[in-house]
C-alpha cells in the first residue's frame, strides 16, 4: 500500500514520465498517433486536430486545445503549470510554424542583476477563429480575441481586441476585420 509522501512522489514521477514521453512523441509520432495520444492525455477537448511533428509541450496537462485546430511544426508551448497558469486554444485556431507561447516570466530586479528572484506566471487564452502567423511570440497573460489575425513575427504583449489584425514588436492593431 502506498501512503502519504510516497504516493505524491509516485504521481509526480508518472507525470514527469508522461511529459517526457509526449516530448518524444511530438518529434517522432505520425500526426494521427500524436492526436490519439493528446486525446488520451486530456489535452485535446475537441474532435479534430491537425498537429505537425516537432511541437514542444512543457507540462501537457495545462494545455487545452478545442475543436478543429491546426498546429504546425516548431510550435512551442512553455507552460509554468506548477504556478497555476495554462494555455487555452479555443475552437478553429490555426497556429503557423515556430510560434512560441510563454506563460512564465520574472520580476525586474535591482541594477546589479535585472532578472529578479521572483518568478511569475500568467495564463494565455486564444479565442475562437484566431490565426497566428509564423514566428510570433505570445507572452504571459495575453488573451487574443475572437477572429484575430496575428501577423508573422509579431510579439504579443497585451490583449488583442476581437476581429482585428495585429502585427509588430510589440504587436499593435493594424486594422479591424
Amino acid at each position: 500500500m502506498i501512503r502519504g509522501g510516497v504516493e505524491v512522489d509516485f504521481r509526480r514521477r508518472i507525470e514527469s514520465f508522461k511529459d517526457a514521453y509526449l516530448h518524444i512523441a511530438c518529434k517522432y509520432f505520425s500526426e494521427k498517433r500524436l492526436v490519439r495520444l493528446l486525446k488520451r492525455y486530456g489535452v485535446l477537448k475537441g474532435d479534430s486536430l491537425v498537429i505537425k511533428r516537432n511541437v514542444r509541450i512543457d507540462h501537457y496537462k495545462y494545455l487545452i486545445i478545442g475543436n478543429n485546430c491546426g498546429i504546425n511544426g516548431g510550435v512551442r508551448f512553455y507552460i509554468e503549470g506548477s504556478m497555476g497558469s495554462k494555455i487555452t486554444l479555443m475552437n478553429d485556431v490555426v497556429v503557423a510554424r515556430d510560434v512560441i507561447f510563454e506563460t512564465g516570466t520574472h520580476e525586474i530586479g535591482p541594477s546589479n542583476r535585472r532578472v529578479g528572484n521572483t518568478s511569475t506566471s500568467k495564463s494565455i487564452c486564444v479565442e475562437d477563429g484566431v490565426w497566428i502567423g509564423v514566428g510570433s511570440i505570445i507572452l504571459p497573460g495575453v488573451t487574443i480575441g475572437h477572429g484575430c489575425v496575428i501577423a508573422a513575427g509579431s510579439i504579443v504583449v497585451k490583449d488583442c481586441e476581437p476581429n482585428c489584425m495585429y502585427g509588430g514588436n510589440p504587436a499593435k492593431m493594424i486594422k479591424r476585420l
